[in-house]
């Protein structure tokens, strides 16, 4: 068994009753849903994603504060002091850093930044070249030597790097800004539900977390998510009857999804929204 990156305790909030310990799993790259449900046990989960101790901590420092405050939210009491709203937002926040969409990106990340730092330096060595601040044989050596880093870490990065970009750990600043926004509590209405992914909590990268237009959904339970954004509360923070909002958050779960969406329910309409490229996502005018 691996260590889960999106808890177990918060994938049970979108199970069905009459299954509770499992969920169905359909798989972006296939487009196609498992056999059978899926034990939660062995979903959101890889094998030595983290060490021991991270996880332990991740436990202690994360889940278990987060924990009673989900409890709390799902069972309809959405009165959140000072504290669990700020045990809630770490929760939140190092649900943005812990999954493989995170990893994933922030690798890509840290290969455009070596790309454009070596092409930088490659352009600044010709140009002390051309202007008789190196001679040609000095210039080749050092572009040489540019060219050899740029292979070695194209394939294997820094250990420091690869440790920052390994870290399940938010900043500060992402812990505030979530704790910051105005959040508004969306149920589902009738059949609706919200789903699950092995990226549970959404934001516009294009925003990020503190502009204007910034905009976080984060699902709760099947019946319930969270909707942050910069836009005050004026009518009461509890929206009861969110239609538009369920199918809303879903799409917007689903785009960003690195792999797996794991919904209570074997239906047609995710393969669907998982086989669109870009999928149209809207900002909401609160």
């Amino acid at each position: 068994m691996g260590n889960h990156y999106v808890p177990q305790k918060y994938l049970r909030g979108f199970t069905d009753p009459s299954c509770p310990e499992a969920l169905w799993q359909f798989d972006k790259k296939t487009l196609l849903y498992s056999e059978h449900p899926a034990s939660i046990a062995r979903i959101a989960q890889q094998r030595s994603f983290y060490d021991s101790e991270t996880e332990q901590s991740l436990h202690e420092l994360v889940e278990r504060p987060g924990n009673g405050v989900l409890d709390k939210l799902r069972s309809g009491d959405l009165s959140l002091k000072d504290e669990e709203r700020r045990h809630l937002s770490v929760y939140i926040a190092t649900m943005l850093k812990r999954v493989p969409h995170h990893r994933a990106k922030a690798e890509v990340t840290a290969s455009d930044v070596l790309r454009k730092v070596t092409s930088e330096f490659r352009e600044q060595i010709r140009a002390y070249e051309h202007a008789g601040r190196l001679s040609a044989e000095t210039a080749g050596k050092r572009l040489a030597e540019t060219d050899a880093v740029e292979a070695k870490y194209a394939l294997e990065m820094p250990d420091n790097v690869r440790e920052q970009i390994r870290s399940p750990w938010p900043t500060q600043a992402m812990i505030d800004l979530v704790y910051g926004m105005s959040w508004r509590f969306v149920f589902a209405d009738g059949d609706q539900y919200f789903l699950v992914t092995d990226n549970p909590a959404f934001f516009f990268e294009c925003y990020g977390l503190g502009g204007e237009n910034s905009e976080l959904t984060f699902p709760v339970s099947c019946s319930l998510a969270i909707f942050g954004s910069w836009t005050p509360v004026v009518n009461g923070n509890r929206i009861g009857r969110g239609t538009q909002f369920v199918k809303e958050a879903n799409r917007r779960l689903i785009s960003a999804a690195f792999r797996f969406i794991y919904p209570r329910g074997k239906v047609d309409w995710i393969r669907k929204v998982a086989m669109k490229d870009q999928p149209h996502l809207s900002r909401i005018i609160w």
